[in-house]
């Protein structure tokens, strides 16, 4: 088959003639990652130079030459392919949002080409956090991941004394069909939370852009914890009454007076509330006292409604991200495994 010369960067290199090559394949999708394929020897090349730029642009280029053929023929080629290895690009530059778009946009591509919402491919795999499957490029960046969020349960089971481990997270929530947005949603947030947590210098968080930062990273994770109870109580739509369902549940602390009672203490000093809970001093008017797992739920309930409703600075967030997303995420593995059993 006929090749074309490319540059890029002036390094010159091969392809598949994509009027060849197409015109021969087009009638089947699935065969099309050879062209793209073709791409992969100078992407390597650039990317164990560190050269990111020049990685970016040979996806960007076999993607020009894809969508002309297109327009030129009247006829869709599978890309998944150059969005996925694009995706990984950006990520391992450090660039999640646009990573995680091009993630996407090659899951888009496999759900059409193959007909179905969650098809076995490596982007699917990417998005899902399925650190199971073998066939994927990206599967070092998966582990290193579920590996972060592994020791988070580790924690959770050892401080709030939980059962729930790392396979059983997979199997009740990350390949939970029902909750796919959510845990989408989860996989993006994770890679933050770590990225937040791990690879930032904590002496530039200091902060008052950090703490609306943080913030928003910790009302997501709300977010996500607001959904999970809310698909097991579809009835309502307030977080007050998901966590009054859950209390039911598991025997948690959480009635109207108590969510009443906390709420107004949010209101009232933020701050002071937040720490108070941290360092278990909190006490309802009655004198009662909340168990560790409910002091969890009451930063879940306050961050839920200041993030919704709020945009401020409060010291409170970056002198304490950690322990505050640590108990964010122990709200989470507790709903998981008190009510998706």
């Amino acid at each position: 088959m006929k090749v074309i010369e490319l540059s890029i960067e002036e390094q010159g290199f091969r392809v598949l003639d994509p009027e060849e090559f197409f015109g021969q394949n087009i009638d089947d999708n699935k065969s099309h990652d050879p062209f793209f394929g073709s791409f992969t020897i100078i992407w390597r090349f650039f990317l164990h130079q560190g050269r990111f730029r020049a990685c970016e642009l040979v996806w960007d280029l076999a993607l020009k030459i894809a969508y002309e053929w297109e327009d030129k023929h009247g006829k869709r080629i599978h890309k998944g392919t150059p969005y996925y290895f694009w995706g990984v690009t950006c990520i391992l530059n450090g660039d999640l949002e646009k990573g995680f778009l091009l993630m996407h946009q090659a899951l888009e591509e496999d759900k059409i080409t193959y007909g179905v919402d969650s098809p076995t491919t490596p982007a699917y795999s990417f998005v899902t956090l399925d650190y199971e499957k073998q066939d994927q490029f990206f599967k070092q960046k998966v582990e290193e991941i579920t590996n972060f969020i592994d020791g988070k349960l580790n924690v959770y089971r050892s401080s709030r004394e939980g059962t729930l481990n790392l396979s059983e997270f997979k199997s009740r929530f990350l390949e939970f069909v029902a909750l796919r947005e959510v845990v989408f949603y989860f996989a993006f947030e994770s890679f933050h939370l770590k990225k937040l947590l791990a690879e930032i210098d904590q002496r530039l968080t200091k902060n008052t852009l950090s703490s609306l930062l943080q913030a928003n990273t910790i009302f997501t994770l709300c977010l996500i914890i607001d959904n999970v109870l809310k698909h097991k109580n579809p009835g309502q739509w307030k977080f007050s009454d998901h966590l009054k369902f859950l209390s039911t549940q598991s025997s948690l602390i959480f009635n109207d007076q108590k969510i009443v009672e906390l709420n107004g203490a949010f209101k009232t000093n933020f701050s002071n509330t937040v720490q108070n809970l941290l360092s278990s001093e909190y006490r309802f008017q009655d004198g009662a006292a909340l168990q560790p797992i409910e002091v969890d739920f009451a930063l879940v309930y306050g961050f839920r409604n200041f993030g919704a409703h709020r945009i401020e600075d409060q010291p409170v967030i970056y002198q304490n991200f950690d322990k505050i997303s640590e108990r964010i995420l122990n709200a989470l593995f507790f709903s998981i495994e008190e009510v998706y059993p």
